[in-house]
Formats: C-alpha cells, sequence, structure tokens
C-alpha cells in the first residue's frame, strides 16, 4: 500500500517564533485516516491492479492533515454540482473514494479547513524570489496554473483573507486547486515538498513585506486577466455574463436543499427571499431583486450582507475572487 505520509507531515524544528511544528497532532490524525484507507477493499485492490489513482492518494493524504477536499471537473478547475465552501466537501476515505478512486475528477481543497490559509502568488515576477530569497521557510509548495506561479501552505487559525502585491491569503472559505489535478492541459506539480509548517501568515508577512517585488507592469498580468480589463471589453463582457446568466437561477440552485426561493411581492416576479446559504439560517433574511439583478442577506456580518451581481454570488458560492468568477461565467460567451 502507499504510503499516505510521504509527502507529509514530518517532525520539524522550530527556528523562531512565528513557525512551529504541528507534527504531532497531524501524525496521530493520518494515523487514523490510513488505517481506514487500510480497511477500504476497493482502496487495497488498487495498487495490486497497478496503482492507486493520484487524486485519491492526495485526497486521503489531505484529509490526514484534517482539511476537506472536494471534486472538480475533469480539465478544469470548476466544482462538481452540489459541492463547494458552502455545500458539500469530502471528509471521509469512503467519500473520496466515490469520488477519486475510480473517476478522473480534479482535486480541490478547502482553505480554513484543518486551518489550513494557502498563500496564492499569482504573478511570476513575485513568485520565484519570494521562494528563492526564503528557503529558510521550508513549507509545502506546489505549482498553479498560470505559468511560474503558485500556491505556498501553511497551517495558521487566525488568518482571514487577504490580497497584496502579488498575491493573495486564502484563509477562509477559498476553494483552491492543489496536485495532482490537470487543469487545461497543463498538470499542477509539488515545487516543494515538505510538511505544512504552522506558521503566523499576517506576522510573516508583514515582516517580508520589504522583500516583495514592486507591483508588475501591465505587459506581466496574464493575459487572461489583462484582456478582461481592456477599455470597454469589461463592462460589455460583464453585461453579457449578465443578460445570459440570470441571477435567479444561479440563487435558486444554491437555495435549493434550503427550500429554494419564494416569493415576496405577491407573485410579480422582482422580489424573492430564502434561507441565507452563507450562514445558519432558520427566518429567511437572504433577499433577490429579480428586475436589477441584485442580492443580499439582512444579516449583519453575514458575507452576503454587502449588495452584490450574479458574478459576486458565483464567487461567494464557489469560493473565488470576481476576476476568476468573471473568467469562469465568461467561458463560451468570448
Amino acid at each position: 500500500m502507499a504510503d499516505l505520509n510521504a509527502a507529509g507531515p514530518h517532525a520539524w524544528e522550530p527556528t523562531d517564533t512565528n513557525v512551529t511544528s504541528d507534527a504531532g497532532h497531524r501524525q496521530m490524525k493520518s494515523n487514523t485516516i490510513a488505517g481506514s484507507f487500510a480497511s477500504d477493499p476497493l482502496a487495497r485492490a488498487l495498487p495490486a491492479a497497478g496503482g492507486m489513482r493520484p487524486a485519491f492518494a492526495r485526497a486521503c493524504w489531505w484529509l490526514a492533515q484534517g482539511v476537506h477536499v472536494v471534486p472538480l471537473q475533469p480539465n478544469s478547475k470548476r466544482l462538481i454540482a452540489g459541492f463547494g465552501p458552502y455545500r458539500s466537501r469530502i471528509t471521509s476515505v469512503n467519500e473520496a473514494r466515490v469520488w477519486f478512486a475510480r473517476n478522473a475528477h480534479n482535486l480541490g481543497i478547502v482553505a480554513g479547513t484543518g486551518d489550513l490559509t494557502v498563500v496564492d502568488f499569482d504573478n511570476a515576477v513575485c513568485f520565484q524570489p519570494w521562494l528563492d530569497s526564503h528557503p529558510e521557510i521550508d513549507t509545502l509548495v506546489e505549482s498553479s496554473l498560470d505559468p511560474g506561479c503558485g500556491h505556498v501552505f501553511f497551517f495558521d487559525a487566525e488568518a482571514v483573507n487577504g490580497v497584496g502585491v502579488g498575491l493573495e491569503v486564502k484563509a477562509r472559505n477559498r476553494i483552491v486547486t492543489v496536485y495532482p489535478s490537470v487543469v487545461d492541459g497543463n498538470p499542477y506539480s509539488i515545487l516543494r515538498d515538505a510538511p505544512i509548517l504552522r506558521a503566523n501568515v499576517e506576522t510573516l508577512f508583514s515582516l517580508l513585506s520589504k522583500k516583495r517585488p514592486t507591483r508588475p507592469s501591465p505587459a506581466q498580468i496574464p493575459p487572461s486577466l489583462s484582456s478582461l480589463r481592456a477599455r470597454g471589453v469589461r463592462d460589455d463582457l460583464i453585461s453579457r455574463i449578465k443578460k445570459s446568466r440570470p441571477i435567479f437561477d444561479l440563487a435558486n440552485d444554491l437555495l435549493a436543499s434550503r427550500g429554494g426561493l419564494r416569493s415576496s411581492d405577491g407573485g410579480r416576479g422582482r422580489w424573492y427571499i430564502g434561507r441565507c446559504p452563507f450562514h445558519d439560517d432558520w427566518h429567511p433574511s437572504f433577499w433577490l431583486d429579480a428586475e436589477r439583478g441584485l442580492f443580499g442577506c439582512r444579516v449583519k456580518g453575514c458575507i452576503a450582507s454587502e449588495v452584490g451581481d450574479v458574478i459576486s454570488l458565483y464567487a461567494l458560492a464557489n469560493g473565488l475572487e470576481n476576476r476568476d468568477a468573471i473568467i469562469e461565467l465568461a467561458r463560451g460567451l468570448l
């Protein structure tokens, strides 16, 4: 049987107060998952039949770290229907077996589960210099979809979502595509095979802020994003997205497990309410204005409390930034 601990977690001696080892707790969790894996008939049969699917083995490894996983569509970053940061997640080997042992699904993880925080470098000008200048931060590093970019993984219970120059901190309810996924024919890979460190990400990156490269020029922004930012194109594209993807359909699907949307204007077809999918809501606080294509939540502190449109609703539901939601929703319109 394959060694689920081959890529960590291993013992690690801290060098300062900002980074500590989490090996003991993770090892206990890993042993539990490994035991469940070993008792699974299909999991035992796969190696004998020529090896288990890498996504299944890696999903089991992430589960051993206390991190929830989700299946993504083959050759894509799109979630399988029903899964997401606020929907279903995979939390056991048996569930992972169903989705990854026999299928070619890509693998996603849910940032924030198991205290996992992902620092997503989305610009090659920032990523490689950071790696080269900080070899002492020996933690798991993987490549991402954009050439020369990557993900750096930490455990940090206090981290929050944020954006910096050339990077984004994904700490709560974000879906991150990971190795061994393949998107548009481009494979993800492990760049630094090390145990995931427990670190204070805010302090760590605050201290390193002076070492960050300068803001990239427009020519260094990936073409897929720069094309969306071209004058006149972005506004036109967003209008086309809103016309082709009604917010009512997306919201009603998102609220399906909570009774869906119901009219609050006597059936006139403009105003709807429902139980908000973004918090534990038993008294409908989610509202939707189908005429203007807007939504929100009346509960203060809910991540949906600010008025949004179909793009921001799609982004919240799938753990994406708005720019990535635009790219996904625009498929077939460009």
